[in-house]
């Protein structure tokens, strides 16, 4: 019989990476969803936030758009 697996949700994995001050990593895990599904709310909210914490406030605002889209 097999382990359980471990998998975790891509956006749950891209918070605890965020939390951890490991924005790229959170980054690269938002852009592959929003690659295979671009009205991903949740990618973009992050995306926003971590735009914010860099002061991109333009990206940031049109990532905050995308995620009420």
């Amino acid at each position: 019989m097999s382990p359980p697996s471990k998998l975790k949700d891509p956006i749950a994995e891209a918070r605890e990476h965020y939390r951890a001050g490991r924005r790229s990593q959170a980054e690269i895990i938002c852009r592959e969803l929003l690659a295979r599904s671009p009205c991903n709310d949740a990618a973009w909210q992050l995306l926003g936030v971590m735009a914010l914490d860099v002061k991109r406030e333009e990206f940031a605002v049109h990532a905050f758009m995308r995620a009420l889209d």
